[in-house]
């Protein structure tokens, strides 16, 4: 199958584009420097896309049978320019739509996110519960949610939103910054800084997926034989949430066992930290489709993250 993944330089692009041809797809990246992309990922065939052209986004939509939308302006560039955000996140994609439709692609599947539905999320999050986080970067992503869905509701292609939660894991090249993530960030720091840094004590809680798993959803989720029938709007994350701090425990127990360093955590405990309440934020889908996070899996993305970190960055005792 031939799949255009927009974002192939980006951080989710750049693995979900290794993972898919390892399963036989044909992979096409839409980026916007052709030059980094071939630093970064030689072996792909890739596209330069201009976002304000029609005509270069039908391009590369050109003879794709799937569509996968990666691209986007993360939160803090949506809070500091939420204009650029509607811009990208929600006028950027509505074209693209627009050129998929034109292009006749089949299939559509946009990397949206869980905070469309409130800040902070909690109790049980279903599909239909009714979004109401107001930050740019849910209400950006709001907008080309609305393109795609609009799109597959007058059958003009099929529409799926994956509203993701926390994605963690090691890049798939050197030239992706994907450090103010949380659990990136926090493996990072255990490795550069010897030690981790919380503006809080931890207890708030988030919903933490390995990329491996979410890859191989995305492969199950195309090659579903009934994926005409799938929801538009998809949640994706675990069965359960679970607090900052536990995460934390993690990556000090991986940093001892893999390079037998012991990682200090340093909180601050005059925070009157709100608990933070557990939730859900899981479709019926994921299961039926096999998303699996248990402990294995996060275990092999955090020794992967923490040894991608080890290699690029190296271990600096911290200073006294």
């Amino acid at each position: 199958m031939r799949i255009l993944i927009t974002g192939g330089n980006g951080y989710i692009g750049g693995r979900l584009a290794k993972r898919l041809e390892e399963d036989g797809h044909e992979i096409v990246l839409g980026v916007r420097n052709i030059l980094i992309s071939r630093c970064s990922t030689p072996d792909f065939e890739r596209k330069k896309i201009n976002w304000d052209e029609i005509s270069s986004l039908r391009n590369a939509c050109s003879r794709a049978e799937v569509v996968i939308h990666t691209a986007g302006v993360n939160s803090v560039a949506c809070l500091h320019d939420p204009v650029a955000a509607l811009m990208f996140n929600g006028v950027a994609t509505a074209r693209l739509v627009a050129a998929a439709c034109q292009e006749y692609v089949p299939r559509f599947i946009y990397l949206s996110t869980a905070h469309v539905y409130g800040d902070p999320l909690a109790g049980t999050i279903l599909e239909n519960t009714c979004p109401k986080n107001l930050h740019p970067y849910a209400t950006s992503h709001l907008a080309g949610e609305y393109a795609l869905i609009g799109a597959g509701r007058r059958a003009e292609i099929q529409a799926n939103v994956l509203r993701l939660t926390n994605i963690f894991g090691a890049p798939a090249n050197k030239f992706v910054n994907c450090w103010s993530l949380l659990v990136n960030s926090m493996c990072r720091d255990a490795i550069e800084l010897g030690r981790f840094r919380l503006k809080t004590r931890g207890l708030q809680h988030r919903s933490f997926v390995p990329m491996e798993d979410f890859c191989n959803f995305v492969v199950s989720l195309i090659n579903d034989i009934n994926s005409k029938s799938h929801p538009e709007i998809i949640n994706v994350g675990p069965d359960k949430s679970q607090s900052v701090l536990s995460m934390t425990n993690k990556i000090q127990e991986r940093c001892l066992t893999l390079f037998g360093l012991k990682i200090n955590l340093e909180s601050d405990k005059s925070q009157v930290d709100n608990p933070g309440e557990s939730f859900v934020c899981r479709s019926t889908l994921c299961d039926k489709l096999g998303l699996i996070i248990n402990a294995s899996s996060e275990r092999r993305e955090i020794d992967s993250l923490l040894k991608y970190c080890m290699k690029e960055f190296g271990f600096k005792k911290p200073s006294t």
